[in-house]
């Protein structure tokens, strides 16, 4: 299948099932590579559909996925369309979660920057918010100021924003005052 068939197969009609089934050929054809090229695509159907079927094909072969690490990140750092930002960033805070992405410094502090400005831009939907505060609190343990403006940061959302970053936004919070409370004795 080329990137142009899987494209056009990605715009057709979202029906049941369709992330499972794309995601397993996307996973059985190794087709990793057209998934995230289509994942900025200018549709935003095309978009969606190519980065919610890339995170099943992500979750049922991971090994494979780690093969377009630095093409994933590149994606990361780029995505604008807000369904499949919401995808990217489950799919990065469970790499950062399990140790199973290695990012260069450079890579580390942009992709910080990137996850705060959709944890403070009020269009970006709950779902991503709370993905952003994991991945943020996942880096801070290499990025200090990451963990300084985090706290902060979280309970500023938390007075207006639902149950969901509320529930994210408590956890992450206990996590960090529990950081804290180790670090100065």
């Amino acid at each position: 299948m080329t990137e142009k068939e899987l494209a056009a197969e990605l715009k057709g009609n979202f029906t049941k099932g369709f992330a499972g089934r794309y995601g397993k050929l996307i996973a059985e054809n190794d087709l990793f590579g057209f998934a995230l090229n289509l994942g900025l695509d200018r549709d935003p159907a095309v978009a969606f559909h190519a980065s919610y079927a890339l995170e099943r094909a992500f979750f049922i072969a991971p090994e494979a996925f780690g093969r377009h690490i630095g093409h994933f990140v590149r994606n990361y750092l780029a995505i604008v369309n807000p369904s499949a930002c919401r995808h990217y960033s489950k799919m990065m805070a469970w790499l950062l979660d399990r140790r199973r992405i290695e990012l260069t410094d450079s890579q580390r502090q942009q992709v910080a920057e990137a996850t705060f400005d959709r944890l403070i831009d009020p269009s970006v939907r709950p779902a991503v918010k709370v993905w952003s505060m994991e991945i943020l609190d996942s880096l801070s343990a290499e990025l200090p100021w990451v963990e300084e403006q985090l706290y902060d940061t979280i309970c500023w959302l938390m007075r207006d924003d639902g149950p969901a970053l509320r529930n994210r936004g408590t956890k992450i919070c206990r996590r960090i005052r529990a950081r804290r409370k180790t670090t100065r004795r």
